[in-house]
């Protein structure tokens, strides 16, 4: 794996919907990551996902409220627990006000 090559990872981004959060998840994914696109808005969450994997990406949308200490139950903070561990080997955390 070069440096350029993340076939094989596995990257968990919060506040991937939009923004600097969603070009990291499109960058990522196409250096070969598989992409987990964390946010508050399933529907932009999907969208992200959808254009990711028109180009080629693979990704899945993960409904998380960081804010507000909420998710689904499968949300970034349950993905950090000792049950998930080494389901991801990239994480961002986009920290938004």
């Amino acid at each position: 794996m070069t440096s350029t090559d993340l076939a094989g990872s596995t990257a968990l981004i919060t506040g991937a919907t939009s923004g600097i959060g969603r070009a990291t998840a499109v960058r990522l994914a196409r250096r070969g990551a598989h992409v987990l696109v964390s946010g508050r808005d399933r529907g932009r969450g999907e969208a992200a996902v959808d254009a990711i994997r028109a180009a080629g990406g693979k990704a899945d949308f993960i409904a998380a409220d960081l804010a507000g200490g909420k998710s689904d139950g499968a949300g970034a903070e349950g993905c950090g627990s000792r049950e998930h561990a080494g389901l991801f080997t990239i994480r961002v955390i986009r920290v938004a006000s």
